[in-house]
């Protein structure tokens, strides 16, 4: 009999093979059925020693693996090239540095020779990088901070003098934007339901146990949790163990041994190769992610069994990372499943990164696959990266940890967790899980947030040009730089521009492959990231570092890259006709289609809003070249964000429908458009119908969004109120602190709370969910979400009657200037999306000529294409039905009275007064930027410029030379046009 036939023999031999299967090979209860008799295994061995018949591995056929967008991409030669050339050229100059060194200064040296006949504690060459290399970047490593690190962090700021042997603090401290921690959902506060939850933990239960759980340490709070963290991640019991590193580290000794074998992905953490190399186990490493690979050491494995004896193996445990923070890769857990029923390993999943990131309940990469987490023989994660504590925990079948309790170094040995860290844990967890009453929702509104800010920054980098790793919806988004000396230089800009970021090299990565890890959390704001994406951008334009395949740079006049500080948002119910308004009003092309479809994921696209342009007065029109839009007669045309998002149907507030959807999205809009069918040929659920009253959608619309925010504010009422108290805030804080998720700035409050008796207001300790607080959501609403409505399909019959019954009915408004579910009569217009459609594809086809807006088009054009019979007669009924009988489309109408909604006035910053472009005669009115009424000349100068300009900020004057102060409010037509003049000026 042939070594690999014994191997394969044993092996099948052992309990884990004969355990009962079902029909698609997975094993029938739990595969750790048995606590293991001793700490070097998870199963009882007893089948070993019997013989058993002769079998062998039948063929397997490969998993094949598709090379997808995670992989890294082709790298240009010349970056490769260069890069290695780069480093040649460090290690030759750091060697010869030590040449001389070690001639003239020796005693510099002294640690790296024999002394009294020991050896050095480190060979020359391994000392080399750290001496030579990282010395030179170390300023770019360790920066101390203070106070919580979350979205923003406080930066100690230090220098040195002897090329960074030691560091000396400043005393200043900077306040930096945080994209370097491990922080994805927030949880790191000293403030909010979290922390009050620690102190009354730290009241109850004290500071620590001050034993280990083996002894004295186990109490109600570590067993409480340690159920929940069960519970979370799915399994039957949890471990929970007071370090994450030594989660791995202690635990994998104690479950595999001697005569095991561990087959770990090739960037697994450290913590996992150390466990591995303390259990004693054989070590065999596969190809990153690749399970084609990883099947054939399986295979080779099995085959040959233990190394010199060939006998099989005790057990064989597979070890691989949820989520590798290093390549923002998720493992493929699904395919590793699928060789699990054919080949029968125990699975060791590390979800450091993904617990809580990953996944529509944050329960990890099982959750992001849809996986039953039951198929994991081990689960292991810690409390560090998303719930804001320390900390990790090993979860299995219960006999699994019951074994682990007794045996592991960490339960035996270790601290129990502090109280405090626990608490944590527990009311953050909770939170996610929607356990707590009193915050019910914004476990969810974090790991929607956490997504939302993930996929948004990855996709903005891979448009700019850069090369990106991961997978879409990573938190961690590694960017490549490659070359040595842009890896320290791209950290040092960053943090010039009050950014902390990480930056990796060699040896923590390959040596081409040097990179700066973005780490994004559900705390930044969509400010906080396009801040940090303008000046990336600018960054990797210093650094040449715009390299990726296949991308094209970012162009000056594409507008749909336009940073645009404000968001029309397209609403309504399904097949009103949302898509085809964004369709009409710019030049996106969303899907389109009659019920049951509806829009899923929002469609984006680029409208215009016209302004009066000052180049015409002040004649230098011919010279006026906007970089984004255009201006034609002294009109300048805006571009303006628009948003159609999910379509709506009653119920939305309580999750039907795509309502949860919806709500999310509404969350970033400004103004909103509610597209309304005018012609009642949809139901409200946008089946077709005939008869149906369109004034029910403008009222239930309203119902829905203010249901959905009482809703979340009802359910916590109570204990806001009693916080409210016991903090002594301020009406507008307490509120202020419960709608900031809703994209809700200080001053929106305000104005709501004005809307109210002031009487009401001061009483504002008594105010109940139903009555006063439902008056207050109602005037909220109006301040937070004005709304036009768009009567859209009026060129449909039955639309006329309709419309003449909701003029009726808003009539009033306009003589006292009322609001009617959220409506005045000035707001309403009249529409037809498709016939506006229509006509930009005739005149974008040659057929007219027509200007978006205009009452009429023209087809007597020498330039233009005949027309047929059939293209003419449609032309010539939206000529009468919806341009002479109406006026327009008023498409573009909706457009300006959303804009106007908000009241925002254009400002023409210039570089020179005497040109208005730049100091020499070229291009004039270069930019327009629309600002909120009240804007002042020093808070302009910072949206336009962010905190560069602030910081070198001299001072501002307009036309005529008049200097401004930088409290002057800009006034449309008196100081909107600005120059502004720096100290480095």
């Amino acid at each position: 009999m042939g070594k690999g036939q014994r191997a394969t023999q044993a092996y099948k031999s052992t309990e884990f093979i004969e355990q009962v299967r079902d029909e698609d090979g997975l094993v029938v209860g739990n595969p750790f059925k048995l606590a293991p008799s001793n700490s070097g295994s998870l199963l009882q061995d007893e089948g070993l020693a019997s013989s058993k018949k002769a079998s062998s591995v039948s063929p397997a056929p490969e998993v094949k693996q598709e090379k997808t967008v995670s992989e890294l991409e082709a790298v240009p030669s010349l970056i490769l090239v260069t890069t290695y050339l780069s480093f040649l050229m460090l290690i030759v100059f750091a060697h010869l540095r030590d040449f001389f060194g070690k001639l003239f200064y020796p005693a510099n040296y002294v640690q790296l020779r024999v002394q009294n006949g020991l050896a050095p504690m480190v060979s020359d060459f391994e000392s080399l990088w750290t001496r030579r290399l990282y010395g030179r970047i170390r300023d770019c490593f360790n920066r101390p901070i203070t106070g919580v690190a979350g979205g923003h962090v406080n930066l100690l700021d230090r220098v040195s003098h002897d090329f960074n042997s030691t560091f000396e603090f400043t005393g200043r401290v900077r306040n930096v934007l945080n994209l370097a921690s491990y922080n994805y959902l927030g949880f790191a506060q000293s403030e909010g339901p979290c922390a009050d939850k620690v102190e009354a933990a730290l009241h109850e239960h004290g500071l620590t146990q001050g034993s280990t759980r083996a002894e004295a340490g186990r109490s109600v709070l570590l067993t409480e949790t340690e159920d929940m963290v069960a519970r979370f991640v799915g399994s039957e019991a949890a471990l929970i163990v007071s370090m994450g590193y030594a989660t791995n580290a202690l635990n994998i000794p104690a479950m595999v041994s001697r005569g095991c074998l561990i087959i770990s992905d090739e960037l697994n953490h450290s913590s996992l190769v150390s466990g591995a190399r303390l259990s004693g186990a054989t070590i065999r490493v596969f190809k990153h992610n690749y399970t084609p690979d990883l099947e054939k050491v399986l295979r080779r494995s099995i085959s040959q069994g233990q190394p010199r004896t060939h006998r099989p193996w005790k057990k064989i445990l597979v070890v691989v990372e949820g989520l590798y923070s290093m390549e923002g890769e998720f493992c493929r857990l699904p395919e590793i499943l699928e060789l699990r029923r054919r080949y029968g390993f125990y699975l060791f999943v590390d979800e450091a990164h993904s617990i809580g990131a990953l996944g529509p309940r944050g329960r990890g990469i099982c959750d992001h696959f849809g996986v039953d987490p039951r198929e994991v023989d081990v689960l292991m994660g810690t409390f560090t990266k998303s719930f804001g504590a320390a900390g990790g925990y090993i979860a299995g079948s219960k006999a699994l940890i019951d074994y682990l309790r007794l045996h592991s170094h960490s339960a035996v040995y270790a601290e129990a967790m502090s109280v405090p860290v626990l608490a944590q844990v527990s009311s953050s967890m909770r939170m996610i899980m929607g356990e707590d009453r009193e915050h019910a929702l914004e476990g969810q509104q974090r790991l929607d947030q956490l997504a939302i800010n993930s996929r948004y920054f990855a996709r903005r980098l891979a448009d700019m040009g850069f090369m990106t790793m991961g997978h879409p919806g990573s938190p961690v988004i590694p960017l490549l730089l490659f070359s040595p000396a842009k890896i320290p230089a791209f950290s040092r800009e960053c943090l010039r521009r009050n950014i902390a970021v990480v930056v990796v090299s060699y040896p923590a990565t390959p040596i081409i492959t040097g990179r700066v890890r973005f780490c994004i959390s559900a705390s930044h704001t969509r400010e906080d990231l396009d801040y940090a994406l303008e000046q990336i951008s600018e960054i990797g334009d210093l650094l040449l570092l715009k390299f990726h395949q296949g991308k094209t740079k970012e162009i000056a006049n594409d507008d749909s890259k336009l940073k645009i500080h404000f968001v029309i948002a397209c609403v309504g119910k399904p097949s009103a006709g949302k898509s085809s308004f964004l369709n009409a009003v710019t030049d996106a092309s969303a899907k389109v289609g009659n019920f049951p479809f509806t829009t899923i994921e929002p469609n984006e696209g680029i409208a215009y809003y016209p302004v009066l342009c000052p180049c015409e007065k002040l004649g230098v029109s011919e010279r006026c070249k906007p970089r984004h839009g255009w201006c034609s007669g002294g009109r300048r045309y805006v571009p303006v964000r628009l948003l159609d998002v999910a379509g709506l149907v009653p119920g939305a507030s309580e999750g039907k429908g795509l309502g949860n959807q919806f709500l999310d999205d509404l969350r970033h809009a400004d103004v909103l458009i509610h597209v309304v069918d005018a012609s009642g040929t949809t139901d409200a659920s946008g089946r077709e119908t005939r008869g149906y009253d369109p004034i029910d959608d403008i009222q239930w619309l309203r119902q829905e969004v203010e249901a959905w925010i009482w809703g979340n504010l009802d359910k916590k009422w109570s204990g806001v109120v009693r916080r409210h108290v016991a903090v002594k805030a301020t009406p507008v804080e307490t509120l202020h602190a419960q709608l900031a998720g809703y994209g809700t700035p200080r001053e929106i409050v305000q104005r709501a709370l004005d809307r109210l008796p002031r009487d009401l207001v001061n009483e504002f300790s008594r105010w109940e969910a139903k009555t006063e607080l439902r008056q207050f959501v109602h005037a909220f609403l109006d301040e937070r979400f004005p709304t036009i409505v768009a009567l859209n399909k009026i060129d449909m019959p039955d639309s006329d009657k309709n419309i003449s019954a909701i003029m009726k009915r808003y009539h009033s408004t306009s003589k006292n200037n009322l609001l009617v579910d959220g409506v005045r009569l000035d707001n309403i217009v009249l529409t037809s999306a498709l016939g506006e459609c229509f006509l930009r594809k005739m005149h974008k086809q040659l057929f007219i000529h027509y200007e978006p807006g205009s009452d009429d088009f023209s087809t007597e054009m020498p330039s233009l294409k005949p027309l047929d019979e059939k293209t003419r007669r449609r032309l010539e009924t939206i000529r009468d039905l919806v341009l002479f009988r109406y006026g327009s489309t008023g498409v573009q109408e909706a457009i300006v009275r959303a804009v106007d909604a908000l009241g925002y006035i254009p400002v023409y910053p210039v570089k020179s007064l005497a040109t208005f472009g730049a100091p020499q005669q070229g291009p004039a009115f270069r930019d327009c930027v629309l600002v909120k009424p009240g804007t002042t000349v020093r808070e302009f100068a910072r949206k336009l410029h962010n905190q560069a300009l602030d910081r070198s900020y001299a001072g501002a004057e307009t036309i005529g030379g008049i200097q401004l102060g930088e409290a002057d409010v800009i006034v449309p037509g008196k100081n909107n046009v600005i120059k502004y003049t720096t100290n480095n000026e």
